[in-house]
């Protein structure tokens, strides 16, 4: 387990992607509370350009840019979130949740990927 009293006080996010931040803090905070924000903003700012596909191509454009944007920046916060999470593992009181931790992690991008293939 790492240390976590003698860490210096650092940022939270910087603590959980360096993996000094307590497990329950990464998995709670930042993999389900974090995830949950960041899904609600990107879809509460691109909502109001949302029109679907139109004849007008310079809407299409506009439309798909806006879902490459989304993805993006969903994609770079699952990226933190899991690799913090991975991180902080040790950090837990029993060992049992930092492995369940650390496999709900593994099935989750296997399930990604598996959902990303089956859709080209």
């Amino acid at each position: 387990m790492h240390s976590v009293v003698g860490v210096k006080r650092q940022n939270f996010f910087r603590r959980c992607w360096s993996g000094t931040a307590r497990l329950w803090q990464a998995y709670w905070l930042v993999g389900v509370l974090g995830q949950i924000v960041v899904l609600f903003v990107t879809f509460a700012i691109t909502y109001p350009f949302r029109s679907g596909f139109q004849e007008n191509l310079w809407t299409d454009i506009v439309n798909l840019m806006l879902i490459l944007i989304n993805l993006v920046l969903v994609l770079i916060y699952v990226v933190y979130a899991s690799v913090s999470i991975w991180r902080c593992a040790p950090n837990a009181n029993n060992q049992v949740w930092g492995g369940l931790a650390r496999v709900t992690i593994l099935m989750s991008w296997a399930y990604g990927v598996v959902e990303v293939w089956r859709a080209l």
